[in-house]
């Protein structure tokens, strides 16, 4: 998602049909390898199951993506992203 925009756990509670919370940083360094403000859209170090992708994202000819720093980041295409990680294209912000 962008990042002037806030998740809706709501919204991705009645995606999964399940309670959805919020990650801390020591469970989202462990699951994903990377910590908060530099995660990744890709290269995990555990699989996730799904990989939910905002459908605002698709107004940006470029995105800029974390790339496993908060530092860093690499620039995509929105089709591009949706490719590489499999991701699902939903409306998940408030």
């Amino acid at each position: 998602m962008s990042g002037d925009k806030l998740v809706s756990l709501e919204k991705i509670s009645k995606i999964y049909n399940s309670l959805t919370i919020k990650a801390n940083a020591d469970e989202c360094k462990k699951f994903t390898g990377f910590s908060i403000g530099g995660v990744s859209p890709v290269a995990h170090a555990n699989s996730p199951k799904s990989i939910l992708i905002d459908k605002n994202l698709s107004n940006y000819e470029e995105i800029f993506a974390a790339a496993g720093h908060p530092h860093v980041v690499f620039g995509i295409s929105f089709i591009s992203l949706c490719v590489i990680t499999k991701g699902k294209v939903y409306d998940i912000t408030d």
